[in-house]
């Protein structure tokens, strides 16, 4: 097939879409996303071992009988 009868998404011959650099916006979601996601995932952790931490101190202080 030559390459001026590929047609792309918009319909014009022999070109192919790019799609980088679109004004930058999807450079800054290639880190943000990630950055978001892992940071999300740290909260979560850590929200977790402080709940399982207090749960331990507060059996560790009540009176065993």
């Amino acid at each position: 097939m030559k390459p001026e009868l590929v047609m792309t998404a918009f319909g014009t011959p022999g070109r192919f879409p790019l799609f980088a650099h679109q004004g930058g916006w999807d450079e800054v979601l290639l880190v943000a996303l990630p950055l978001i996601l892992i940071g999300s995932l740290l909260f979560i952790a850590n929200r977790r071992v402080d709940a399982k931490l207090a749960e331990r101190s507060e059996d560790e202080a009540a009176p065993r009988s």
